[in-house]
């Protein structure tokens, strides 16, 4: 948990928003130290003071059903009703994790930041749930590492078992072929 810590008087009249972060694989990532940063620096914008609580689901690693029901278990006995005041998942596999389980805490609003397809197609937004779906820029992305690195030959490597993964590799090679 990560806590910005308010003074004895302020905390009493004002206590933290809790905010559960649940990770689709682990908060050591690149991009997740970057999420946590500005989602810390979001909230607190809006809120105040806030308390973060990270969960990584690890879906690289722990993907099967028996593990997803021990870890839903280990949620249900960490969290209860009002002890939480906003859920955020990172990511599809977080995304799927909690669509999967509507009772967790469902009076608690959910920000879904990057979910599946499934996700953004099944949940309607409204007043508890809000979906942030971030759609890089590969085109300028391609164009900023040839203007500023001026590389002779672009690789693009990448693992292609999933259609997204897919969709994403061949992005980035079309985007790299409207360059040349």
């Amino acid at each position: 948990m990560h806590a910005v810590v308010p003074s004895h008087d302020n905390a009493i009249m004002h206590p933290p928003k809790k905010v559960l972060i649940l990770y689709s694989f682990h908060d050591q990532m690149p991009w997740q130290t970057g999420f946590k940063k500005g989602l810390h620096h979001f909230l607190a914008d809006q809120h105040g003071q806030i308390a973060l609580y990270e969960e990584n689901l690890d879906a690289t690693r722990f993907s099967d059903h028996e593990t997803n029901r021990h870890f839903y278990a280990l949620l249900l006995s960490k969290y209860t009703q009002g002890s939480i005041d906003l859920i955020v998942t990172e990511g599809g596999p977080a995304s799927d994790f909690l669509h999967r389980h509507p009772l967790f805490l469902q009076k608690v609003p959910r920000l879904f930041v990057n979910p599946s397809p499934e996700v953004i197609h099944t949940v309607h937004e409204d007043k508890h749930h809000k979906i942030l779906a971030v759609k890089g820029n590969l085109s300028e992305a391609l164009y900023q590492i040839q203007t500023i690195f001026q590389p002779q030959k672009i690789i693009v490597a990448g693992e292609t078992k999933t259609d997204i993964a897919k969709q994403l590799v061949n992005e980035i090679r079309t985007c790299q072929q409207k360059s040349q």
